[in-house]
């Protein structure tokens, strides 16, 4: 089973103090640990970047919100493919291209964990990849309600995961779901001291290590 890095939305602007305090400032750092293990092997890399047109957007092409952040800056020779939407697979040439290289499993790392991440993962399910999400290279941060209720960035983080955890778990996904079920118990969570041992004894970074 062929795997891919995909790293979303590592941007500038998350780092910019404007969305709050994080959920997790190291999800970057953890980030770039699997994109060294995945260059050392010369293993498939999809850097995802959000793109906007428009000049108030903190996306903005021209604003340095857009600039990759430097710790996961892609190489020169690294895809990077740009999104207006949260879904990485919207509007773009990642699914074919993940079809077109034989690539079956995708180890998932970005900003933020309830946006564009987990709308991702979901869409991945769905077109019947397996999914990885390393939770300690994702970052949440604090949401308000309808109600003007604020939300910290812990419990988004949090709440995010319980869902996707369920999504795992649950048998099947509603009729209209469209996803198999074995596809969708693929969807795994691993946490930073796992990832650690991965890196730290497991050099060939074995599949089979990531998903026990």
């Amino acid at each position: 089973m062929k795997t891919a890095l995909v790293l979303i939305d590592f941007q500038q602007t998350f780092r910019d103090g404007s969305w709050g305090t994080s959920s997790n400032d190291q999800a970057e750092v953890q980030a770039a640990k699997l994109l060294k293990h995945f260059r050392q092997n010369q293993l498939p890399i999809f850097h995802i970047h959000h793109w906007s047109q428009h000049p108030d957007s903190r996306f903005y092409f021209k604003s340095n919100g857009f600039s990759a952040i430097d710790m996961v800056k892609p190489l020169e020779d690294e895809l990077v493919i740009t999104k207006t939407v949260n879904s990485a697979f919207i509007g773009t040439s990642l699914e074919a291209i993940l079809r077109e290289q034989s690539v079956s499993r995708l180890i998932i790392t970005g900003l933020t964990t309830p946006h564009c991440v987990s709308t991702t993962i979901r869409m991945a399910t769905n077109l019947g990849f397996s999914v990885t999400l390393a939770e300690d290279a994702t970052a949440s941060f604090p949401l308000h309600d309808h109600n003007g209720r604020m939300f910290s960035a812990q419990e988004i983080q949090d709440s995010t995961l319980a869902s996707l955890n369920e999504v795992r778990d649950r048998q099947g996904f509603p009729a209209n779901g469209g996803l198999d079920v074995s596809r969708q118990k693929m969807t795994k969570i691993y946490s930073t001291p796992f990832l650690r041992l991965v890196i730290s004894h497991s050099p060939s970074f074995p599949e089979y290590a990531i998903l026990v």
